[in-house]
């Protein structure tokens, strides 16, 4: 038998399972344990070489020669993992071992009687094997298999440097850095444990095991990257809705909650799944309260309006109302689940009569600046009357900007006023009384009320001007509307209608009352005597408890609606999602409210949760309510009183309706 011995031909060879004497030639050739005993789990050996006085030598920094004493052997055992060194000495045999991925070169140098494996170390050391047989395959198949390992190891060296320092760029911030430092990192990896499995089981597990280490990385790195990047669509659609992008805050909300959603597929520890739920449920509560928030914002600027006592500043407030209504005719409505909640032709509507309030105070302002101006006039302060009669003109000139696109058939008056104003700044002014109508004021008539002789003279120029004695309140202004003789021309449309959110809701009201109408007995004396009856609240209770979930909603919406709230109530409302908004109507004050039936099971504290992240991720919230006709946790209940949410049981919830004169609408089982 050569002292060569290919181990890779599929038979079973004696040289690694025993020292006797029977094994290659003769004699024994190892003092303590056979090769195999060497091997470790899943290490294929490919080669075995041997001889019986030379042993190994090793140049380089730390030279030495290893020989076999007496009748031992020296072996060199190559597997998938190293060359081992087996050296036969008395009372304990000494092994060394070389890892292939250490392995530079490997040569085979022939002679005569005596050939030599030569392998050269990346540290620069040679390790010398004498044989009698041709090492040249031997030599080639290190070779081959220490190049395949080297560029397996240097692949998974080059990931692991680029995951640091894609970890480095996504600390700071630099998202769109450290995403293109782990673009193709997978495909790395997967080439490094593709390629070593032609060296042999053991090579492929110990790269496996590195590539797993790296790919856990590295979708850890893919889990944050993700994550960022919903954070980073959360803000845009945060600053999106404060500019009123609705559209733009849209788009981004689903961003968001897609990127968050993946991130919660990807493995890993950071962000935690529990922080990632918790950013979906407050994007997906903010994204439904984006469904009615242009329209609770126009409508907020409308009731604003109307507020307002002053014409001027009341105008103003029109516009910016009107803007957002314009907006809320753009938006794209209803082609999906998550379209704006709308009523295309009552947006119309109102968009018009809230021209017509614009158009209508901007001229009011007008009068009261032209009816100031003349004031001044019959004082023979001509100065500070100019100034004030182009305040007037500058006020009719809105309103006729806004006729001309919106009301064209009240652009005939406003150019009336307009002529009036114009006339006053060539000189054409009253001397010696005011106008009883400055529109219509001729020079001929300079007859009217005289200019109390109790009044104070006006100072010098027009800071201090005010014609708010005679419009001091919003009511007062509405009365024009009612009163004709009042009003200088236009009657104020929004204050006699109610709001396309208060028409929205009456419509879902009248809709179900008709439905319920349809379906109910015709009602009888003795049932109106018990809904008119005082209920007792154990009673009432209970049949509050017997509701279903959209009955409830409705009953919850009613009553907030007789506490002075707008509401409108969410349709298709989901785990996060809100079931009724409310607006104040004094203070425009918003209120989310979850409605949970008994049906749904006891008041958890997931429920809180989504309430307050709905609450502190939206600045369009002022409070969240969870009103229900079930029973709450205790969990429940430590997290209400710790995240501000307030919680309306049952039992409390029969209290208020009472209170509203509400409890004889509750129906019966």
């Amino acid at each position: 038998m050569g002292t060569i011995i290919d181990l890779t031909d599929g038979q079973d060879h004696d040289v690694l399972h025993t020292t006797a004497a029977d094994g290659l030639f003769g004699g024994t050739y190892l003092d303590g344990q056979p090769l195999e005993t060497y091997l470790e789990p899943d290490e294929q050996p490919a080669y075995v070489l041997q001889n019986k006085k030379s042993g190994l030598e090793i140049d380089g920094q730390s030279s030495r020669t290893l020989k076999p004493e007496g009748d031992f052997q020296a072996f060199a055992l190559v597997t998938d993992l190293r060359v081992l060194f087996v050296v036969g000495q008395a009372g304990g045999d000494e092994s060394l071992s070389l890892a292939l991925e250490d392995i530079v070169e490997t040569t085979a140098d022939s002679g005569i009687r005596t050939s030599t494996l030569t392998i050269e170390t990346l540290e620069g050391e040679q390790w010398s094997f004498p044989c009698s047989d041709d090492p040249t395959a031997v030599a080639t198949h290190i070779e081959n298999s220490a190049q395949v390992w080297a560029n397996a190891a240097r692949l998974l060296d080059d990931v692991e440097a680029a995951l640091g320092s894609a970890g480095d760029r996504l600390s700071q911030g630099e998202l769109e850095t450290a995403r293109e430092g782990i673009d193709g990192l997978q495909e790395t990896i997967e080439t490094a444990t593709t390629r070593i499995q032609e060296v042999g089981p053991a090579a492929h597990a110990q790269i496996a095991d590195r590539a797993a280490e790296l790919r856990s990385w590295l979708t850890a790195l893919e889990r944050q990257l993700i994550a960022s990047d919903g954070a980073r669509a959360h803000a845009r659609a945060h600053e999106a809705w404060q500019a009123s992008e609705y559209e733009s805050a849209a788009t981004s909300y689903d961003r968001a909650i897609k990127h968050y959603q993946t991130a919660l597929d990807v493995e890993g520890s950071t962000p935690t799944s529990e922080t990632l739920w918790s950013r979906l449920r407050a994007g997906a509560a903010e994204r439904e309260l984006l469904r009615v928030g242009p329209l609770v914002d126009a409508d907020t600027a409308r009731r604003r309006a109307l507020a307002l006592a002053d014409p001027e500043d009341a105008a103003g407030e029109w516009e910016r109302a009107l803007d957002l209504y314009r907006d809320l005719l753009g938006l794209d409505w209803g082609k999906t689940e998550d379209g704006f909640v709308a009523n295309h032709d009552l947006i119309r509507e109102q968009t018009n009569d809230i021209a017509d309030d614009a158009i209508g105070d901007h001229y009011e302002a007008g009068v009261e600046w032209l009816r100031s101006g003349d004031k001044l006039a019959v004082q023979d302060r001509q100065t500070q009357a100019t100034q004030v009669y182009e305040r007037a003109t500058e006020q009719f000139q809105h309103a006729h900007n806004l006729a001309t696109e919106i009301r064209p058939d009240r652009l005939s008056e406003v150019e009336t006023a307009i002529a009036a104003a114009e006339d006053r700044l060539d000189g054409t002014r009253p001397t010696d009384t005011v106008p009883n109508d400055p529109i219509a004021f001729e020079p001929s008539e300079d007859t009217g009320d005289e200019l109390p002789e109790d009044e104070s003279p006006v100072e010098d120029g027009i800071e201090g001007l005010s014609f708010h004695d005679s419009m001091s309140t919003a009511a007062q202004r509405d009365d024009f509307s009612a009163d004709p003789d009042k009003s200088p021309q236009f009657e104020s449309s929004s204050s006699e209608s109610t709001s396309v959110l208060d028409q929205i809701q009456a419509q879902k009201r009248a809709s179900t009352d008709t439905t319920n109408d349809a379906d109910a007995p015709e009602a009888t004396d003795a049932d109106t005597d018990t809904a008119a009856a005082d209920i007792p609240l154990e009673e009432l209770q209970e049949r509050l408890e017997a509701l279903d979930g959209e009955t409830l909603r409705d009953l919850v919406a009613r009553l907030w609606d007789a506490n002075g709230w707008t509401t409108s109530v969410v349709d298709g409302a989901g785990d996060a999602v809100y079931d009724v908004v409310a607006m104040a109507e004094e203070s425009n004050d918003r209120a989310l409210l979850w409605v949970v039936e008994s049906g749904a099971g006891p008041v958890d504290r997931t429920v809180l949760d989504q309430c307050e992240a709905a609450t502190q991720n939206s600045s369009r919230t002022d409070e969240a309510v969870v009103v229900t006709t079930a029973s709450t946790t205790p969990s429940a209940e430590s997290a209400a009183e710790q995240s501000g949410v307030s919680i309306i049981g049952p039992a409390a919830l029969a209290r208020r309706l009472d209170a509203a004169g509400l409890a004889g609408t509750v129906p019966t089982r």
